[in-house]
């Protein structure tokens, strides 16, 4: 609060919870929910590479890595689509095309959606139908 000395109860030590490990990218995914781009170790080793993804929930203050994603992730995407209660994002991989995933905000699991003939996804976009 203005004038206050002290942090507000919004602080949340997300490094703690991820082992020491910092984030590179955030987005809203969704009422209280946040997905976050993580670097896969910490930013004092060498060869840190931005390519695990966690739900943060601001509510309860706790971070989880999202699982179902492939093993081989070599990037990815800078653009994501909320959407009743899943967010939408790219991920490239090292072996195959690059697909996006949907993942459940509340649970953290993905879910290969299509996949495009493509060297790699840095973005997409969605229409609402006209009438």
């Amino acid at each position: 609060p203005a004038g206050s000395k002290k942090f507000d109860d919004y602080y949340c030590n997300i490094e703690a919870q991820a082992n020491g490990k910092s984030f590179m990218r955030c987005w809203p995914a969704g009422g209280n929910y946040f997905l976050l781009v993580m670097y896969d170790r910490p930013l004092t080793e060498a060869g840190f590479a931005g390519t695990d993804l966690a739900i943060f929930d601001a509510a309860s203050k706790k971070l989880t890595y999202v699982s179902g994603l492939p093993s081989d992730v070599s990037s990815i995407g800078k653009t994501v689509f909320a959407r009743n209660g899943y967010v939408y994002i790219p991920i490239n991989v090292t072996n195959g095309y690059p697909a996006i995933y949907r993942i459940n905000t509340a649970t953290a699991q993905a879910t290969k959606g299509v996949s495009i003939e493509a060297a790699d996804i840095t973005g997409f976009g969605f229409m609402t139908p006209g009438k």
